[in-house]
Formats: structure tokens, sequence, C-alpha cells
């Protein structure tokens, strides 16, 4: 059997899996920027800075360890150990 169905599925769910942890990331850093925000350390643009500068850059890097690892993970998947 071919490992081209198996190459898809590993993509797609590698992907998705990516995509989420890329939201969590990126999303995850506004809290940080508003609690700043709140305590006066920052301005409220300095606030949406923080989630721009830092959250989508974390969340690409985030995203792209978590592809990896799960591509690796489903290619392998049914292998002994």
């Amino acid at each position: 059997m071919s490992d081209f169905p198996k190459l898809v599925i590993a993509t797609v769910s590698s992907a998705i899996t990516a995509g989420i942890a890329f939201l969590l990331i990126a999303v995850g850093s506004m809290p940080a920027g508003l609690a700043a925000a709140k305590l006066g350390l920052i301005s409220d643009e300095g606030a949406a800075w923080i989630g721009i500068s830092v959250g989508i850059p974390l969340g690409l890097v985030g995203g792209g360890i978590v592809f990896f690892f799960c591509f690796r993970k489903v290619m392998r998947y049914g292998e002994g150990t």
C-alpha cells in the first residue's frame, strides 16, 4: 500500500493541530497585555502591540513545533517502538 494516504492524513491533522496551537498562543498573549495595561505598566496601545508583536511570532513558532511533532507521530503510528 502506498504511503500517500498516510501522508495526506498526517499533513491535514498536523495542520489543524498547528492552527489550534497558533490560535491558543496568539489569543493567550492578549490577557498578558491587558493585565499590564490594567496595572498601568503600559498604555492600551502597548497592550495591542503585545498581542501583535509577541503573540503572533510565538504562535507561529509554537504552531510550527506542534506541526512537526504531530506529523512525526502520525507518520509513525502503527510502527513498533
